[in-house]
């Protein structure tokens, strides 16, 4: 827990409730990387309506390219286990050998490295995920684990406020 406490004044809560997400994940993706052995954060969203997952953000935590991660189309058995994953708000960790289950789901298989992710709640039900790639030669470790739950319902709310400014921003009107 003391690893929590050091950063928390650093990347708060006050740093995830603001409303654009893409904008708060790649201020703190590198002050994480302070703490975490961190390669690059991504925060996805899902998308009952298409039965997908949508990547909101992806960001590095250091200087090199974050991996690209588009809209990854789910069946409706896996949507709804992915669902059900995120309502049951557990963490997931997965090491370096191949992903399986929900967690090949959040993170496609030809991005290499160890994966933990959490899941991001709605008031309408399940939101997204808020993953984290480690280094190519480092893991996470329990404390990791602890601090990394720690951030998942100030991501939820933020990720939640960039959706309902989505929605309440008028498309621009046609010529």
């Amino acid at each position: 827990m003391v690893l929590v406490c050091e950063i928390r004044p650093v990347v708060g809560c006050e740093h995830w409730r603001q409303f654009d997400v893409r904008e708060r994940v790649r201020t703190v993706a590198p002050l994480l990387a302070e703490r975490l052995p961190l390669e690059a954060v991504i925060v996805r969203r899902l998308d009952s309506q298409h039965q997908s997952m949508e990547t909101i953000v992806v960001a590095a935590a250091a200087g090199s390219l974050p991996p690209q991660i588009g809209r990854t189309p789910c069946s409706e058995a896996r949507f709804k286990r992915l669902a059900s994953w995120v309502k049951a708000g557990k963490l997931l960790h997965g090491q370096r050998i191949k992903r399986s289950g929900e967690l090949a789901m959040i993170v496609p298989e030809e991005i290499e490295g160890e994966v933990l992710a959490g899941p991001l709640q709605s008031p309408d039900g399940p939101g997204g995920v808020l993953a984290f790639l480690a280094s190519h030669t480092k893991s996470f470790k329990e404390d990791h684990l602890h601090f990394v739950a720690e951030l998942l319902e100030p991501c939820s709310v933020t990720l939640e406020n960039d959706r309902r400014m989505h929605v309440l921003t008028p498309l621009p009107s046609a010529p």
